[in-house]
């Protein structure tokens, strides 16, 4: 990106996190110049975990494929690292849905792009090969204004100077920002020094009642179980990722990589816990009634992190994203971390990035005091939409009779609304609505916008259900109540006399 003004010395950025987000939100500024190609901003990222390209989880257990859909995609196309992303990812064109089980024959088979013809396929990649590749781009830009420092513990931020004093190898050492992002996480403790800073934001975090394990499993295993033929295309790779849930207790997912193997995410929801059984057998025993076909197979590579604890799935939230006053700013789950039913964590963070580098155009990498404030007002009410509709849609996997509901409602919804005789235009904005789930997950529709479609699609699915309801009743008084009772005079007709004529 070039800004159409002239710069004098490169602003200095201190981002706090080099996960996924922090690391593009860095390698975006680090590419902003000027009109002579000089670069805008001097980046330092810390990172308190060992550099990932150096130090890898040793199985990847912890180190779980993420999902990138048309948001988080359009982020990283716009950053010029897509096609870096497509070399070390897997482009995965398919969702296969197994409710009850894992018998594939039954699955749904969800086609990602035909919905709404973006163009876009899932990348699926692990956290750590993100990184890396990342990283690996980072060491081309030739101005080497971006410095990445891992093993980095940030013990005081000084917001009054805009110093942040960083401790690496036991030595302490103070920088100076003009800009400061924290894009630290769930338990972010920029978050928390702001709040301790500034009294009025509220923030908090908190267990989502999700905990999971995860495995790599090799494709020679999935052909063993007969799966593979399901999920490659006619180039050997594989194009679908696996969903399987037996109940709403227990279920888990299957991304594919590079390598073409797949890794496994099993996660247990509340009121079930990993903790919950005793010994191994007893895992093993429900893992194999729940899934006959994969369990042997999941077991096989579960047994030997029998004893490893469980990551826990976190959502946190804050009041506001910036700092009143001061050039500071959260992003991504540092501001909002959401529940994984949508798998919309990683984009939406991405989509902080796409934002706060619009706004960076506005005011011309100026004014930075003004930015972090607008990317608050632009990015708080969307995130708390999307959270919304995350946590609504967890409900529905934790309550099987309020799912059951909601899909009678929308079959019901469906029907009439394609027969109503009403103008075509009402029909179609009528029908798009029942799409809500698919536009979060594969467009780039404004959150508020679809939060406001579910509400709308809700309150119309109440009032069929509630027609229905009393079209029923009356046929039901008609055709079912004595002949003798043909008014409802009150003194002939009760509630309980009603209600026994209907029983018998």
């Amino acid at each position: 990106m070039t800004n159409m003004t002239k710069s004098s010395e490169p602003k200095n950025v201190v981002i706090i996190g080099a996960g996924p987000v922090g690391l593009v939100i860095a390698w975006t500024l680090a590419r902003r110049k000027d009109l002579q190609g000089n670069p805008l901003y001097n980046v330092h990222v810390f990172e308190r975990r060992p550099d990932p390209r150096t130090t890898r989880h040793a199985d990847e257990a912890y180190s779980f494929n993420i999902m990138l859909s048309s948001r988080g995609i359009k982020t990283i196309r716009e950053a010029g690292l897509l096609d870096s992303f497509v070399r070390e990812g897997a482009a995965c064109k398919q969702l296969l849905f197994c409710i009850g089980g894992d018998d594939v024959k039954n699955g749904l088979f969800w086609e990602f792009d035909p919905v709404f013809g973006t163009g876009d396929h899932y990348i699926a990649m692990s956290r750590d090969t993100m990184m890396c590749t990342v990283l690996e781009e980072m060491e081309t830009i030739s101005e080497k204004n971006i410095h990445v420092l891992f093993n980095a513990s940030c013990n005081l931020f000084d917001f009054e100077n805009a110093n942040i004093h960083v401790a690496t190898n036991g030595v302490e050492k103070v920088y100076h920002y003009d800009l400061l992002i924290g894009a630290d996480g769930a338990r972010s403790r920029l978050r928390d020094a702001m709040c301790k800073h500034d009294y009025s934001i509220k923030a908090s975090w908190e267990h989502v009642g999700m905990s999971g394990k995860t495995v790599r499993v090799s494709y020679k295993e999935l052909q063993k179980a007969g799966l593979w033929e399901h999920v490659v295309d006619k180039e050997g790779l594989p194009r679908a990722i696996f969903s399987f849930s037996a109940d709403h207790s227990m279920s888990f997912i299957g991304t594919p990589d590079k390598s073409k193997d797949y890794t496994f995410t099993f996660a247990m929801n509340m009121p079930m816990k990993w903790d919950s059984f005793t010994d191994k057998e007893a895992l093993r025993s429900h893992i194999i009634a729940c899934y006959p076909r994969l369990g042997e197979i999941a077991w096989k590579y579960l047994e030997p992190i029998w004893d490893r604890p469980a990551y826990r799935v976190l959502s946190a939230k804050s009041s506001q994203f910036h700092l009143d006053g001061h050039n500071v700013m959260l992003i991504g789950d540092a501001a909002h971390a959401l529940p994984p039913t949508y798998g919309q964590g990683l984009n939406t963070s991405f989509e902080d990035v796409t934002v706060l580098n619009r706004l960076l155009d506005s005011y011309n990498d100026t004014k930075f005091d003004d930015v972090v404030t607008e990317f608050s007002k632009l990015r708080k009410p969307n995130a708390d939409a999307i959270s919304d509709l995350s946590y609504d849609m967890y409900g529905l996997f934790q309550n099987e009779p309020l799912a059951i509901l909601q899909f009678v409602m929308d079959m019901t919804r469906h029907c009439i609304v394609s027969y109503l005789p009403i103008p075509e235009e009402w029909r179609r904005t009528m029908v798009v609505e029942d799409f809500v789930g698919t536009y979060v997950a594969h467009h780039t529709v404004d959150f508020q916008q679809l939060q406001k479609m579910q509400q709308r699609h809700f309150k119309i699915g109440c009032i069929i259900l509630l027609m229905l309801l009393a079209a029923l009743i009356s046929i039901m008084v008609k055709y079912l109540l004595p002949p003798q009772m043909t008014s409802w005079d009150s003194e002939h007709v009760s509630v309980y006399n009603v209600s026994k004529a209907l029983y018998f």
